[in-house]
C-alpha cells in the first residue's frame, strides 16, 4: 500500500552544503518540524547519508556488547550437564563447548534486538542494511570467566539467629545445653 501524500508537502534538499552528521541532525529537526505542524515533506539527498550512519550505528552498536547483560536468560545448568563428558574415569566438562554455545546464543539474541530496533524503517532502507551475528564482538574471556563462576561452589551463608550447631559449629554452651537438656 502506498504512502497517501497530503498537500500541502514539502521536498528538503541540502544541495550538499552540509554533509556527514549536520545532514542527520536537519533530517531530525525536519522530523520534529513535520510533527509538530502536522505536514508531509520528502528526502531528496539523505538516503545514502542515512543508510551509512545507521549501518555505523549497527556495527557500534555490535562492537560494544557487554555479555553480563543476557546471562540471566539462559538456562546455564541445564547446558552444562548436556556438555558433561565420560571420560573412563569421571565426567569431566567440555568447556570450550559451553563457551561457544552462549556466545553463539549472545549473538543470536544481539541480532534480533538489533532487528527489532530498526524494524519501523522504511523496507527500501531495511533492505540495504546488513546485520549479522558475526558482526556482534563479544569477549570469550568475559563467557569463560561466568562459566568458570558458575561452576565454583557457593557458600552458605551464616544465620546469626539460629544455632551454631545448624552450621556444624558448636559453642561450649551449646555442648552443656546438649548435656543436661
Amino acid at each position: 500500500m502506498k504512502p497517501q501524500i497530503r498537500t500541502p508537502y514539502f521536498e528538503i534538499g541540502t544541495k550538499n552544503y552540509i554533509y556527514g552528521d549536520q545532514v542527520l541532525e536537519y533530517a531530525k529537526a525536519a522530523d520534529a518540524a513535520a510533527e509538530k505542524y502536522d505536514i508531509d515533506f520528502f528526502y531528496t539527498e539523505y538516503r545514502d547519508a542515512f543508510l551509512e550512519t545507521i549501518q555505523t550505528a549497527i556495527f557500534a552498536y555490535m562492537e560494544n556488547i557487554e555479555a553480563d547483560a543476557y546471562y540471566g536468560d539462559y538456562d546455564i545448568g541445564d547446558l552444562i550437564n548436556q556438555n558433561l563428558k565420560y571420560n573412563g574415569y569421571y565426567e569431566e566438562l567440555d568447556t570450550e563447548s559451553v563457551v561457544d554455545i552462549v556466545c553463539d546464543w549472545i549473538k543470536e539474541d544481539v541480532e534480533q534486538e538489533v532487528c527489532e530496533m530498526i524494524a519501523k524503517l522504511p523496507q527500501d532502507i531495511l533492505s540495504k542494511i546488513k546485520i549479522s551475528k558475526s558482526d556482534v564482538n563479544i569477549e570469550r574471556s568475559d563467557v569463560e570467566g561466568y562459566i568458570e563462576s558458575y561452576l565454583e561452589p557457593s557458600e552458605p551463608e551464616y544465620d546469626h539467629h539460629e544455632r551454631d550447631y545448624d552450621y556444624g559449629i558448636a559453642s561450649e554452651m551449646d555442648v552443656l545445653d546438649c548435656i543436661f537438656k
